[in-house]
């Protein structure tokens, strides 16, 4: 149920875009901005109200809207942005393939703490390659989230960026970039079972493909504190 609930708010989400940017400034003194130093990487963690709009300090938060690349035009009719669903294709095992990212990014332990809050993953998609060139976050600040390392977040982007890549429609290479969204409650990292019969090597799975090399959230475990 939860993967059929999945397909149908992705396909809704993608023909949404807020900018996050112009409420930044109509809205200026409901905002912050802290950065988070990380090792190796930085991100920026911005709180509007009560929502937290967390990025890689690489990405902008702002690209503009989804327009024609060639005239700077929106696709006609799409003052609400309707078309985005039409711009790139997302089978249904492409659309598992990026929620089991996300589940796995996090222990079960996590899961269980965001008490089935919703994330919202948001990704800027190259018009060119169909590469994920941007990935963003998005939570209510007084959920679970705002105690999950930022590893986890970094593992996510990370993954989506180097397993999904996307098949553009003419219409989506016609665009100046790709948009999509989706809100996910991740269920939590679990092993896969081990069959009995199945002599094990040490090239199951389970090995050298994960991103932290100890269990799952023993290499970095200081919560989201954001830094001035």
């Amino acid at each position: 149920m939860k993967k059929v609930i999945f397909l149908v708010v992705i396909n809704f989400l993608s023909s949404f875009q807020c900018s996050f940017a112009q409420y930044k400034v109509a809205l200026k003194d409901e905002y912050r901005s802290d950065t988070l130093w990380m090792v190796n990487y930085t991100y920026v963690c911005d709180t509007l109200i009560n929502r937290v709009h967390l990025r890689n300090i690489d990405n902008s938060d702002d690209k503009g809207l989804v327009v024609y690349k060639d005239t700077g035009e929106l696709p006609d009719g799409d003052l609400f942005e309707w078309s985005h669903v039409n711009h790139i294709q997302k089978p249904i095992e492409l659309q598992r393939r990026m929620a089991k990212i996300v589940d796995d990014a996090f222990t079960v332990d996590q899961a269980v703490s965001l008490n089935g809050k919703f994330l919202m993953i948001k990704l800027y998609i190259s018009s060119v390659t169909g590469e994920i060139t941007d990935v963003y976050f998005n939570f209510h600040k007084s959920t679970g989230y705002s105690q999950i390392p930022i590893a986890v977040f970094r593992t996510i982007e990370l993954q989506l960026k180097e397993q999904i890549v996307f098949e553009l429609t003419e219409e989506g290479r016609k665009m100046n970039y790709c948009y999509l969204a989706w809100t996910q409650c991740p269920t939590g990292y679990v092993a896969p079972t081990l069959d009995p019969d199945m002599p094990f090597d040490g090239s199951g799975s389970g090995g050298g493909g994960n991103v932290q090399t100890g269990p799952r959230g023993s290499i970095i475990t200081e919560p989201m504190v954001p830094q001035k």
